[in-house]
This record gives C-alpha cells, sequence and structure tokens, in this order.
C-alpha cells in the first residue's frame, strides 16, 4: 500500500484514541453533574474497600454476561439486541462508577480554584486516569479493563448500598450544670413599736 495509506490509518487510529479519551471524562463529569451523591459514595468505596469492589464488579460482570450470552445465542434479533444492551449496559454502569475513582484522584490533586469549580477535580483526575489507559499492553489489556470492571462493582455496591438513618434517642440528656447556689432568706425584721409623744 502507498505512504499515503498509512498515514491515513495512523491518524484514524489517533483520532479514535482521541475521542474514546474524551468521551470517558464526558461520561465522568456527566455523572458529577447530575448523581453527585452517588460518585461521592463512589469515591469513598475507592478509599475504603477497592479489592471488595473488584471482586463485586467481576462476579456481577461474570454473571451478567453468562445471561447476554444466553440469550444472544437466539437467532432472534430481539434476543441478540437484548443480549448486546446487556453488554453495553455493564459499560456505561462501570463508567459511572469509576467517576468516582476519578473525583478521587482529582481531588489528590488540589487546585485553588476547586472551591468555586468542584467539578474541575473530576475533569483533573478523569484527564490523568484516562492517560494511564493509553499504555500499551499495561495500560490497554491491564488497567481498562480492571477500572470497568471495579467501576461496575462500585456502581453495584452503590446502588444496593443501605441507608442507615441517624438513630435519635428518644429522651436527650440534659446537660449537667453547676449547681446553682440558693442565698438564705434574710430573717423577718421585727416590727418597731412608735411611741407617741
Amino acid at each position: 500500500p502507498p505512504p499515503l495509506m498509512y498515514t491515513a490509518i495512523v491518524w484514524t487510529f489517533l483520532f479514535s484514541i482521541l475521542v474514546i479519551y474524551a468521551a470517558f471524562i464526558g461520561y465522568w463529569l456527566m455523572a458529577a453533574g447530575l448523581f453527585p451523591q452517588m460518585v461521592a459514595h463512589s469515591r469513598e468505596m475507592y478509599g475504603r474497600r477497592p479489592i471488595i469492589a473488584t471482586l463485586v464488579g467481576v462476579l456481577s460482570a461474570g454473571l451478567i454476561g453468562v445471561i447476554a450470552g444466553v440469550i444472544s445465542s437466539n437467532p432472534h434479533p430481539v434476543a441478540k439486541t437484548t443480549g448486546a444492551g446487556l453488554y453495553f449496559a455493564m459499560v456505561v454502569f462501570g463508567l459511572l462508577g469509576l467517576s468516582g475513582l476519578a473525583q478521587r484522584i482529582g481531588m489528590g490533586l488540589k487546585s485553588a480554584r476547586d472551591e468555586n469549580e468542584p467539578w474541575r477535580a473530576t475533569l483533573r483526575g478523569g484527564a490523568v486516569l484516562g492517560l494511564t489507559f493509553m499504555l500499551p499492553f499495561i495500560g490497554t489489556f491491564l488497567i481498562l479493563p480492571w477500572a470497568i470492571l471495579s467501576g461496575f462493582g462500585v456502581f453495584v455496591m452503590t446502588a444496593f448500598r443501605r441507608k442507615r438513618p441517624i438513630e435519635v434517642p428518644a429522651t436527650l440528656p440534659l446537660p449537667q450544670s453547676a449547681p446553682i447556689a440558693v442565698s438564705e432568706v434574710p430573717p423577718p425584721i421585727p416590727a418597731t413599736q412608735s411611741t407617741m409623744a
């Protein structure tokens, strides 16, 4: 093939990577803007239980993958579309859960503008996280699959978490204060008898 064809292939490959990179950051910013509580819980999950989140993601994705494979084996177009939709949903939910990791990375890279523009933490962390996926072999075949699976696990754990209400006791104990000193009642003043001159 002519050299121009090789150049076109290289530019197409590079443009595709940039589009995917921008789409990932867009998903994370969208999640931070629409579901801030979910992203906050996802960020805490990555800080406290990243290994458990990864295991939950692997088991959940494996189960849904088997179900999607069985459905896709049916030659009916609706069945094949449903199976492909399950695979696509796992990736989307994995990216939504992964927004917590992007925000966590961005909060570690603090900036003076974060107080007025908190979305910059997700943008900054997402840019750094996305760059790790571009490393050949390690980033593409190790970090990216782990990120999607752990993000899906975090999403599952966040979606089915138990909301613990704050327990308020029925009667609140009164604060102990120093006893108030009561002054003694003064003795009665005897009545004075006036003499009439």
